[in-house]
Order: C-alpha cells, then structure tokens, then sequence
C-alpha cells in the first residue's frame, strides 16, 4: 500500500521576464499553468519556488523570499513544478507526465489532468500535434519505450469519450455522438470504482497508434468559436489507457507451458482534458454556446466541490452532483496517483479566472488517500527516493541585533518613578536616560524649567550624546493607548546609525502624570496637545529638527504644524488617521492655507493589512493626495501572526523589516528590501506565440531577485510618471494613425466610454496654462519653444511706422479711390489709414499719420482710443466659462476641449520648431501658417453651401462641439476659432482682436464695390477675426466665412486689402469682450 498522491504543477504561457524552469518539490500533487498569448498587462511571477498573482491592476516589486506579501499580491507555494511560458512539451512531461506514468508502469493507477480558463492551452498541453506531441502522446511512448527497455511485454488498450451538455459519447464510434453511454459504480474490496457501459477499447501497439486515435477523436469532439479562443472545446475528453505489463523477458516460461498464468501488473492512466471555465460576459457566448457554457461552468463547480470536500476530509463527498465527478471519481478519489495541470492566463483582466485556478490546485494538493498497488516481481530502477526536507532559511540578522536589549532598563527605569518629586531624575543604564521634565505653559506652547512648573512629562532618550557628530534626533511619539516603552524594539537600530531617540510619555501615559489627551486626530494642535508638547520637549533638549515616528493619532493630522518652526525633518507614521478640515477653520494639516498635497518633507507610511481597525482602502486617497514625490508607502501582511494589539516591532520576522526600512528612509536611501513598493511603471518585454505573433508583456508583479540590476531598474521603475504625459503620449497615438476623429464622433453622439478617461487626464490648456509655451514643451506636446519668445514680448506693442486703427472725418464710400482718407467733409468712422509716428505733448495724446484728401495728414489722437482699438482682446468670462458670440461658450476644462488644443499643439509643433521670433520676416510666414493649421485643425464650415443637418449648428452652444462637426454663420465660425486660438496666442506672438462691423459685394477678394455702398458703424453685418503679429507688427484679417469660399488666402487678408475692398471695422466690443492692460513697454515712440 502506498499514499496516494495529489501533484500540482504549474504552465504559465506568455511573454516574461526572467526565465523559470520546472521546479520538482518534494510534496505529493503538482499543478501546471499555461498562458494566454497577446498583449497585456501581465498579473503574474514565478519566483522563491511561489507563483505571485495580482489582484490589482498596479506593478509592484516583490523583494525576497522572506519578505511579507505586498497588499494587492497573493502568494502561492508549495507546487511541484513550474513552468514558464518558454517550456516545452518536454519540459511539461518531464514534470507533469513520467513520473504518473512510471507508476502505471509500476502497476499504480494514474491521472492526469488539465484543468483552467478557456484559451490558456489546456487542449494543446494534453494533445498538441504531431510537431509538438502533448501529454498524451508523450505519456504513450514512454509506456512502450519503457518496456521495451526493460524486455517486458505491454498491452495497452484504449477508449476516447467526451462528457458533452451532460452526456457521455464515445469519440472512437462513427455515429458515437447519436448515443448517450451509461455510468455504473462497481463497489469491490478496493472501494467504489466507475464503469461506462457500452465504451469501445481499441489495441494500439505504438506512439503512431495513440496519435491515430487521438486525431480520430478530436475530429468527432465538440469544439466552436468563443470571443476568447476560435477552436474552444465545448466537452469534457478522456483517453482512458488501460496497461497489463509482463515482466520479465517475453518468452514464454515453463510455467506458462504447462497452462499457468504469467506474473503480470495492471493499471489505468486517465489523461483528461476538461473543458475551460468562462465568463459568458468574456466569451460573448449565446445559443448554443451559452447552453454548452452552463453546463462546463457547472460541471467544473461540482469538481471544486469534490476536491474540498476530499481536501478537508468530509465523511460524504458529493461525486453523484455532476456526470463529470461520477466519471472522474476512480482519479479523483479511488486508488490513483493524479497529477493536476493548473494553465492559467497571465493576463490581468483574467487574474480573477487566473486566481481561482490557483486555490483550486492548492485545494487538490492537499487530498491524501491510500492507493493499493499490484504486486511486483523487483522494484523498479525509476522508482525515486524521497527529498530530504530542505531547512527553511533564517531571517536575515540585523547588524544591530548584537546590542544588549532594554529589558535591564525598563526595571531600573521602574525604580525612578518612586522619585517623582524631584526636578530632574536621570538614571544612565547602558547609555539609555530617562528623564522627568517640569514643562510650564507659556503662550501656546511650553518651556522646559528645572525649578517649578505645571505639567511633567516623562522622557525616555538614548543614543549619542548631545553636539555628537553625526547625531540626528528622532522624535518618538506613541498611539493610544500605550506608552514611551513601545518603541523598544526601534531603539538599537537608532543608537546602532548614531541617532538620538526621544520617546515621550504623553500625560496620562507610562511615567507621565496628568490627564489623557484626547485621541482624535483634529485635537492634536489644540493648546497643550501633543504638538505643543512634542515642541517643548525638543525646547528643552536644545534640539532644533528631528525625524518624527508615530502611532496613528499622535502622528496623524497637525504633525506637520511643526513646519512652521522649521522642527520636522522626516514624517514615519504608521496607521495615521486625518480628520479634513470642516468650514473655513483651519485644522489638521492646514496651516496658512497649507494642506495635505503641501506637504513639505518626506512622508513614510507603514501599514499592516490586517488591522482592519486601520482601513488602507479609506485612508488611501488621503495618501494619494500628499505630494507623489515626497511620499512612500509600505504595507506588511503577517496573516495569522497578527493580533489585535501586537507590538508590530515585537515580531520576530517584522520588526527587524520595519528597522531596516525606518533607519533606510532616515538616511535618505531607498530600501535594501523592495517589499511590496508600488512602481509606477511596468516592467516589459518582448516575446511571440506560438503562431510566432509579436507581443509585448508588461508586467504587473516584478520580483527583485529575477532582475540583474535590481536596484536600478526598481529606481526606474519607481520614478513617478506624470499622468498628463502617458495620456499625451496615447493620445499622439491615436492623432498619428487617424484615430480621433472617431473618438470625437462617439463623444458627440454621446458615448464617451473609450475616450473619457483618456481625455480628462490630458493636461490643462486654457490661456493661463499657456501664457509659457514652456508649458508645452514639458507636457511633450511640443519638441521646442519658439526661438525669441521672451525677447519678442519685452519689445514695444506700438513703435513709428506701425499702421493703428484711429477714429476721424473720413469719405466713407469704397468705390471712392480716397476711401478712409481724412476729409473736411466726411464722416466719423474708424480709419485704417492711420501710421503710428511719435507721443504728442500732453503725454497722454498720440500722433498720427493719416492719408488725407488735400488736407492735413496729421492728426492727435487720445492714446486711450488707440488703446481701445488696437490693443488685443481679452474675452468675457461666467464662471469657468469663456463667452463668445451667438451664446457660444468656451469651457477649457471640459474634456473635448482639451483633446481638440492638444491635437492642435501637436499639429503646431513643427511650425513652432522653426518659428524664430529673432528674424521678424521669417517668423511672419510661420505665424500665417500657424493659423492655417489651426483653422484645418477645426471641422467646421459656414451654410454658403447649404444646411448640413448631421453637423451641429445653432443648437450647440459648446465651441469644442463645433470644432469636431460643426456648421454657421460668420459669427459662429469666428467664435470658434477664436476660442483655440486665444490659448495659443502668447506662445505665438499674436494679438487677437474680435471684429465685427459692415460688409459689401460678394465674397470674392478684391471685387469692386458698388457706388452706392457707403460703410456704417451699424448695422453690424459680419464678424471676423484681426490679428496683429510680433515682432513684425503687421495686422492681418482672418475672415474663416470668406475663406470658406475662396480659400486660406482669406486667414491671412492683409488688414489694408480687407478694410479697402470688402468689410469695414466699427471698433465696437460686441461681444463683451474688453482691451488687454497697457504695459510700460508697449510704446517706443518718440516724445
């Protein structure tokens, strides 16, 4: 009689990282995993003979074997093998496959079984092809390459049938699948065994043989196409192998002469191949496929329920609830040595699938039984010696270990208290004093005095003495309810990197009199509250800064508020809690509009999983909120040595993690042991599939040991990526292959599933945002910022020669060849005709040049009316909106805005690449052609050619909708271009104007105007855009309804062709919109 066994070995198929050979481990059952193929973020490692999965979609590196589980990191051990997705078939024999079948060879029943998700390779594993034999075919060779070797005799004979929507078929029987076969239980001295009636056997004598009835069977096997695999197995298959073996040597022996039965072994091998576990949600399975769907689903759940119940060893084990346990119960629970192979996906969207599988093999390792085996002639050469139990490794010592403990303290300490009444007790034990202080209030805080006082505050202080080079103090504040003796464990560590630790005994705790302070969080700055202490403390030891360590409240909230007075260095808090401020007072971290995300020093944060008291997942977003540069989280899991009240540090495998990490992040260095930090990056790498498609694996679980240069490329790991430029960098994606504009269909259709999260993490492109076009470049949306760009901008807006609209007596017909020009007969109207020449005396009138009719060119002008024709145009804002013309609004915060700037910018960045704001006439061109790319940018067009129902119009009042597929009138066109190019005006060297005023003739350039045509300041008949370039000067009219009939020749219509031929400007701010201030530099004009 032997123990029967259960093995697990592990398959895992995908592209990887570090490369794990099988591993053997000396326990009875394996598991085996394999892998989907593709490209994905991976959820699982192999490394410290574990398999780490992923619960959450986040990388992590994992440190050493003996370091705890991260949060969001399970953990399984204990498999006999496992096997990366660079195995081979032979790889998976060897440590899934030979040693079941050396023990049918042996005379002991065996099975083997592939169990897992849909599409991760179960079928492949057991049967692959020809090329690549699986399981089966490998198993089958070696049964006849064995004997062979060992001048035995074998028969074999074998059976295929497949357990489909509940019904058994024989695969080997042409018409097999028209009739349902029957199951019997045969109870007999070795327990319950299972028979089908009426299934075929059928002799094979040869590997060929096998794989003959294997193809034979698999073209009668129910299979169809899933969204996750195209040849998805829809039934349970079994190739029952049922093996006699006569040892010895094949002749016949005397005793088989004369009528007697040879010696001989019998066994059964099961190679099962079960159907995979779905999702319908995943599979997208309806019909047929959804009926075939519940029945696997539920055939594989009365499997689970069997292995547990066979795994706890339960009195009644459920076979009856399914045809799949019935059938598989002499494998499952009868006299048969089994071997599960566990393939799971390492995918991270199927790391729930991936995880089940997990406690499922785990589950069957844990089965035990007695298996009855034939009796032999010898033992066999193959049958292996059992593996000396491996010693566990010890945790790595501290080099700060070898220091006395303080227990010796504490009991002297002890003795002080009955001398309480003196001033100052010190007691030198080992270099550890504890000290009384008298603390007097004085204001808000307190002071340390040796003669009388009002609060006495117990101290506990060890390490080097005060002024000591190199010493650093290290504020230590207890939780409640406890005392200064809780960090204990920490002080060796301390005094061994020459720190100074300061444990202080709050009022009411330990050795300090006095009432308990109150345990909240926002009463930690009140008067006379911890912080106040902790400050006199150190007033009193003549400490200037310390590192501070504390428990949940005495460190949560106000520990920063001792920023202020420069005292804290360093923030370690473990559990902190933090109690927002309410209304307008200023509590917890706020101090002088401060909060958490102004955090000014290094936060660490240490968590144990456990403490439920303490919930991580709540107080997370309060971590998130604290500056990601300056803050780092640790969290610890310490299953079932955690009890509520533990001393963390006082455990033998934590504490000596928590010191290393603790004195690591004092020291300013990253810690030696990676345990369970958080990357913001994954790890990635390339590989193909079997069908030799590229992949790219990037990884979710990045074990330290695996990698060559650990502590640089956790370093890379580690560094924080801007949100905004991973969003930027899909986005150029998606922009480079022509992607967005179905995006932006989607999202004016009303779905936004696919780009909401994507366009909202794009960056902040408003004209504040902008006023830098540095900006830009560090978004990675431009390569480079304009040459120039701050010289341009301290040059004068108003220099001699330039042309300025003015008011004056003008002729006001366009016909007229004086047009505009000043005359003694004419009429107010705004003139282009003006040049700019010198400041006229007083300082505040302007002179100009104006073409004149047979009069005087000159002409003094307010400088406050040049202002407010010239200046650029600030627009009217309601709330986060901008507003425009015709009730158009401008939100650059909304998500569809940002997308259409960014794909602007992009669009910009070669022109910008060139613009030089040095050379003004070069720069010119850039400019005009910066606005024609902006105008292309915009998917809008005016009603000259109809209505155009699928685009959105008058009923729209968002511009950003309008950009994607919108249609109108002058003023709306102009609106929205008006509202994407005001963010980037600045970064290019424009001022923009919004114009509106009279039109005439048609809307072909240069066409003469009628003679009857005479301007007027109203009615206002048409809008456009006015744009004045710097350095150069010169103005330019972008008419975006013109141009919609003539070409882009109307986005840069030289002011004076404009003003001359087709459209008269009023000056009038028509849209609310106001002049932009004067600076001191926008004159150069002579006085």
């Amino acid at each position: 009689m032997t123990i029967g066994k259960w093995k697990a070995v592990g398959l895992i198929s995908g592209s990887f990282v570090s490369r794990i050979s099988a591993l053997r481990v000396n326990q009875s059952k394996h598991c085996i995993f394999t892998a989907f193929r593709g490209t994905y973020h991976g959820c699982i490692a192999i490394a410290h003979d574990r398999v780490y999965i992923s619960t959450e979609d986040k990388p992590v590196l994992i440190g050493s074997k003996d370091d705890p589980v991260p949060e969001g990191i399970r953990a399984y051990a204990g498999f006999d093998g496992l096997l990366d997705q660079d195995a081979t078939q032979e790889d998976v024999f060897q440590a899934a496959g030979k040693e079941a079948v050396d023990g049918v060879l042996f005379g002991l029943n065996a099975a083997i079984m592939a169990y897992g998700q849909t599409s991760t390779g179960k079928t492949h594993t057991m049967v692959g092809d020809r090329n690549r034999p699986g399981l089966c075919l490998k198993a089958a060779g070696h049964l006849f390459s064995e004997a062979a070797l060992s001048g035995s005799q074998i028969e074999v004979q074998a059976s295929f049938l497949q357990l489909y929507l509940n019904h058994i078929t024989d695969l080997l029987v042409p018409d097999g699948h028209e009739r349902s076969l029957k199951l019997r239980e045969v109870v007999g001295e070795e327990g319950t065994d299972t028979k089908v009636e009426g299934l075929s056997e059928r002799l094979v004598q040869s590997m060929d043989d096998v794989a003959a009835v294997l193809e034979e069977g698999n073209r009668r096997r129910q299979q169809a196409c899933t969204a996750l695999n195209a040849s998805s197995s829809r039934s349970h298959a079994v190739l029952i192998l049922n093996v006699t073996l006569w040892t010895g040597r094949c002749e016949r022996s005397e005793e088989e002469e004369e009528g007697g039965e040879a010696e001989a072994t019998q066994a059964k091998l099961y190679l099962v191949d079960l159907a995979g576990s779905e999702r319908v949600k995943d599979s997208c399975a309806t019909g047929d496929r959804f009926t075939e769907a519940v029945h696997i689903n539920k055939s594989l759940f009365a499997l689970q329920g069997v292995v547990a119940a066979l795994a706890d060893g339960k009195p009644h084990i459920p076979f009856r609830n399914d045809p799949l346990t019935q059938l598989l119960r002499p494998a499952l629970g009868g006299n048969c040595c089994t071997t599960l192979v566990a393939t799971v996906s390492p995918a991270q969207k199927h790391s729930r699938e991936s995880e089940g599988t997990l406690n499922f093999a785990s589950s069957c390792r844990r089965i035990r039984g007695e298996q009855p085996r034939n009796s032999v002639k010898r033992p066999r050469p193959w049958e292996s010696a059992p593996k000396a139990k491996e010693e566990a490794e010890e945790v790595p010592e501290c080099p700060w270990a070898s220091l006395a403990t303080l227990d010796a303290a504490w009991v002297l300490l002890e003795g002080t208290k009955s001398h309480r009444g003196s001033l100052h007790d010190r007691v030198d034990v080992a270099g550890y004093a504890s000290r009384l202080m008298q603390l007097r209030r004085l204001g808000q805080s307190f002071q340390y005095i040796r003669d009388e006082g009002v609060c006495q505050i117990h101290v506990l202080t060890c390490g080097p003495a005060d002024g000591e080079a190199g010493c650093y103090a290290v504020l230590l504040l207890h939780g409640c309810p406890s005392d200064a003796t809780t960090w204990k464990w920490l002080f060796p560590a301390l005094i061994y990197n020459k720190y100074r630790a300061i444990a202080i005994d709050m009022p009411g705790c330990g050795s300090s009199p006095g009432t308990k302070l109150s345990s909240r969080s926002e009463f930690n700055a009140a008067k006379g509250g911890p912080l106040d202490i902790a400050c006199a403390v150190l007033d009193a030891l003549g400490i200037a800064k310390a590192a501070v360590v504390g428990y949940v409240a005495r460190l949560s909230g106000r520990a920063d508020a001792l920023k202020p007075r420069s005292r804290v260095s360093k923030l370690i808090s473990f559990h902190p809690s933090y109690t927002p401020p309410k209304g307008n007072s200023i509590e917890a971290l706020q101090l002088e509009g401060e909060n958490l995300s102004a955090m000014s020093v290094p936060v660490l944060v240490l968590w144990v999983k456990e403490d439920q008291f303490h919930n991580l997942t709540k107080w997370r977003k309060n971590f998130e909120a604290l500056p990601a540069g300056k803050r780092e989280l640790e969290v610890y899991t310490l299953g079932s040595r955690w009890k509520p009240g533990m001393s963390l540090g006082g455990d033998k495998q934590l504490g000596p993690q928590l010191q290393r990490r603790i004195v690591s992040f004092l020291a300013g260095e990253a810690p030696d042991e990676a345990v369970g930090v958080g990357l913001e990056k994954r790890l990635e790498a390339k590989g193909a599939t079997t069908a030799g498609k590229l992949v790219v694996h990037a990884q979710n679980v990045v074990v330290a040991d695996a990698l060559d240069n650990a502590g640089e490329v956790a370093r890379a790991l580690r560094e924080v990526e801007d949100p905004r430029k991973l969003a930027i960098s899909e986005f150029r994606q998606l922009w480079t292959t022509g992607k967005l504009p179905a995006l932006y269909s989607e999202r004016l259709a009303g779905s936004s599933a696919s780009s909401a999260s994507l366009f909202g993490a794009l960056p902040d492109m408003s004209p504040e945002a902008l006023s830098d076009p540095s900006a830009l470049v560090e978004a990675g949306l431009w390569t480079s910022a304009p040459q120039g760009w701050e010289q341009m901008h301290s040059k004068p807006r108003y220099a001699a020669g330039r042309r300025v609209l003015v008011r004056g007596a003008v002729k006001t017909k366009p016909s007229d060849p004086d047009f505009m020009a000043l005359s003694d007969k004419g009429s107010d109207r705004t003139t282009f005709r003006a040049c700019a020449l010198d400041i006229a005396r007083p300082k505040d009138t302007l002179l100009v040049d104006v073409d004149a009719s047979g009069g005087e060119p000159r002409l003094e002008v307010p400088k406050a009316e040049v202002l407010r024709l010239n200046q650029p145009h600030r627009f009217a804002t309601s709330g986060k909106h901008l507003l425009l013309e015709d009730g158009l609004k401008c939100d650059y915060s909304s998500p569809l805005m940002r997308a259409k700037l960014c794909e602007i910018a992009l669009a910009l960045d070669p022109i910008v690449q060139q613009l030089d704001f040095n050379n003004a006439d070069a720069g010119q061109a850039l400019q005009l052609k910066a606005v024609e790319v902006i105008r292309k940018c915009l998917d809008i067009i005016t009603f000259q050619k109809g209505l155009d129902r699928g685009r959105s119009c008058a009923k729209e009042d968002d511009v950003a909708k309008m950009a994607c597929h919108g249609q109108g009138h002058c003023h709306t066109v102009s609106s929205t271009m008006a509202g994407f190019l005001y963010p980037f005006c600045n970064a290019l060297g424009i001022d923009l104007k919004y114009r509106g005023g009279y039109s005439w003739g048609g809307v072909n350039l240069g066409e003469k105007a009628d003679e009857s045509v005479e301007v007027a300041d109203k009615p206002e008949r048409h809008q456009w855009l006015e744009l004045t370039l710097r350095p150069s000067l010169t103005t330019f009219i972008c008419d975006l309804w013109v141009a919609d009939a003539v070409g882009s020749a109307a986005l840069r219509w030289p002011m004076e062709e404009a003003y001359r031929d087709r459209i008269y400007p009023n000056g009038t701010f028509n849209i609310g919109q106001v002049q932009v201030e004067e600076l001191e530099r926008d004159f150069d004009l002579a006085e």
